[in-house]
């Protein structure tokens, strides 16, 4: 086996967190695209292994341990920091907060690697402070990427013991993505630059910019490659109405026309919020997690909100689609999804007045909300869903995207530099402004 040859940028990284470990219980790793980050985390564990410590790789989503798990799952377990710090979603006066389940798993990890550490938010890094301060902690992460929703930066990035990477590796150094990527990092801060929008690419691997993106589109979503690994094509963009829009142009093209029903038995599907287990201790379906639709069938969802002293019980009647999920590890589990039609609206005006008069009402509100769940089709998602994950070939809808420039011009170029560290082999440019690209 030829031994992996680093740059001295990460010669030098590595021994300052071999180092960091005696002295911290953090440390953070940065590292922009083609950096080498992966490759830094694998001869770290191998270097953690030879001091006799016990390592656990992990991630804030499924989907970023997935990715994970294939690059360095051979050198150590894989694991969402939820379930390593045994933490489920709750709720609180009305908010839906992260809680520590009943009987947590003991956490045996000596070193806990934090991959994607761009997507933890303080909520969770609290945990991570309470629950593992007597093990050391590494943070990786690209501080070009996407803050978690609600804040400036990931507080991850403020830790003071840090390395970072500067040199792209020799075997990104000709990537027209990679130099997509830097391009548009490079410009965050100032105005939008679209130099990096031509096409570029070698062996149908690179940067595409067609001019019938659709047709492209098509063939992809309705390919073969596509029908054996979902993961082969992903459209991005950023609001969640071109999503809705893109994702039932895909199925009309899939499935010849409409269907009776939302998604068909087979179908793969993303879980928008957390599928529990019937008791609603266990998380089956993660947010933003994939699975398959292994039944679908109309139904009534009957719920009965409990009487307290301040309030009386009452009982509603929703019409839903109950659905059975059958997981990636092939599990099923039922949830249900509302049908067209379905007053929400008036439930929840209830909910939040009684509320006002028995603080208890939050709760009940949280275990109704629980039974339902929300699906989408796997064919498009916002970057910031996607952010974690990789795809081999990913369509761009950069004239969405563009539109937050109005009023963050910041977070668009986030949002492209996200979007354009997704794919493996290529990148599919769509909806481009005017005179923003050279076409091929």
């Amino acid at each position: 086996m030829s031994r992996t040859v680093l740059t001295a940028c990460q010669e030098r990284a590595l021994a300052e967190i071999l180092a960091a470990r005696g002295v911290s219980a953090t440390h953070l790793l940065t590292g922009y695209a083609g950096t080498g980050k992966t490759t830094l985390m694998q001869q770290v564990a191998r270097a953690l292994h030879r001091q006799g410590a016990n390592v656990v790789f992990t991630a804030a989503t499924h989907k970023a341990t997935a990715v994970l798990k294939a690059r360095v799952g051979k050198l150590a377990p894989c694991r969402t920091i939820h379930n390593v710090l045994s933490l489920q979603p709750g709720a609180q006066d009305g908010r839906e907060v992260l809680q520590r389940a009943d009987r947590p798993e003991p956490i045996t990890a000596d070193v806990i690697i934090i991959d994607e550490c761009s997507m933890v938010g303080s909520e969770l890094m609290r945990w991570v402070r309470d629950l593992v301060p007597d093990r050391f902690v590494l943070f990786v992460g690209d501080p070009a990427q996407l803050p978690p929703v609600g804040e400036a930066i990931s507080p991850s990035f403020a830790i003071r013991s840090a390395s970072h990477l500067e040199t792209v590796v020799r075997q990104a150094a000709d990537n027209p993505l990679v130099a997509a990527a830097t391009a548009i990092r490079e410009s965050q801060g100032g105005p939008l630059d679209w130099s990096w929008c031509r096409a570029s690419h070698h062996e149908g691997a690179g940067l595409f910019v067609p001019r019938t993106p659709e047709a492209w589109m098509q063939r992809a979503f309705t390919s073969d490659a596509f029908k054996a690994d979902s993961d082969a094509f992903r459209y991005l963009c950023w609001t969640n109405a071109r999503v809705d829009a893109v994702n039932r142009t895909v199925r009309r093209w899939v499935h010849g026309g409409e269907t009776p029903m939302p998604f068909v038995v087979g179908e793969r599907v993303i879980a928008r919020v957390p599928v529990m287990d019937v008791e609603g201790r266990r998380v089956m379906v993660a947010t933003n997690e994939e699975a398959e639709i292994a039944d679908i069938r109309p139904g009534v969802l009957r719920h009965a909100f409990p009487a307290t002293s301040k309030v009386p019980g009452w009982t509603t009647e929703l019409p839903v689609y109950d659905v059975v999920l059958r997981t990636l590890a092939g599990d099923e589990t039922p949830v249900a999804i509302l049908r067209p039609g379905a007053d929400m609206g008036a439930i929840e005006q209830r909910l939040k007045r009684e509320a006002a008069l028995e603080r208890a009402r939050w709760q009940h509100r949280f275990v109704f909300r629980r039974n339902i769940g929300r699906l989408q089709a796997v064919y498009a998602m916002t970057v910031h869903t996607a952010q974690g994950s990789t795809f081999g070939r990913v369509f761009v809808d950069v004239g969405d995207i563009s539109r937050r420039a109005a009023t963050n011009v910041l977070e668009a170029q986030q949002l492209l530099y996200v979007a354009a560290t997704r794919p493996t082999t290529a990148m599919i440019l769509t909806g481009l402004p005017t005179g923003a690209s050279g076409r091929k």
